[in-house]
């Protein structure tokens, strides 16, 4: 197998893996066996079976979903959270990942009645999605430049089973005023309100 091109960036994954994960205290242990791509260092499919019995159960393609870029080396590409809040685990696969810090998955819902992992293309297309289970609700941030000062933060909850954004801010640079822009959203019935906008200025940028 030729070098991994950035292999200290990003994380050679071209041989697959197999990895273990309890889904729920009462089910038995889940085996993923990861299939990579011996080109690209990317995984390629995801077969699943269910404790001590090795068939196949079910196969996630990668390609089908969306693909995934090499992921970030050292980087806990492959891991499961509990997105929708019933107490099982739903998988994600790094898919993207940026220099600041953002970071998108591919995400799959565990089904209790079917017991299979459905593709969720909404949480899929939100960066850095972290599972609040306090507030019920799911996190996102997006960071851009200006160390950190450009960003976007938002929560989600799921409102009759659809993932509904429930709060936001956007700060964003003014080149001409010099200052930033903050501004906040807030859902209120079927709209989300803005509730507060101001302007943060600073000499340290002049």
């Amino acid at each position: 197998m030729p070098p991994l091109e950035f292999a200290d960036v990003v994380e050679d994954v071209r041989q697959g893996a197999g990895l273990d994960r309890v889904i729920h205290p009462d089910l038995p242990v889940y085996h993923f066996h990861l299939t990579g791509n011996c080109e690209h260092s990317c995984i390629d499919r995801i077969d699943i079976s269910r404790g001590n019995d090795p068939a196949i159960v079910q196969t996630l393609n990668i390609v089908e979903a969306g693909g995934m870029e090499p992921p970030l080396k050292g980087s806990d590409y492959f891991r499961t959270e509990d997105f929708n809040f019933d107490g099982y685990g739903d998988l994600m696969l790094q898919s993207w990942w940026g220099a600041t810090g953002n970071t998108g998955f591919l995400i799959w819902i565990f089904d209790p009645a079917t017991k299979e992992f459905l593709f969720n293309k909404e949480l899929s297309e939100v960066s850095n999605p972290d599972p609040l289970p306090d507030t019920q609700e799911i996190a996102t941030t997006s960071v851009g430049g200006m160390a950190g000062q450009i960003h976007y933060f938002g929560r989600y909850r799921w409102i009759n089973g659809k993932l509904t954004m429930v709060w936001e801010e956007h700060q964003d640079w003014l080149p001409e005023e010099k200052c930033f822009l903050k501004v906040l959203r807030q859902r209120q019935g079927e709209d989300m309100v803005k509730v507060k906008e101001e302007r943060i200025c600073s000499g340290w940028f002049y």
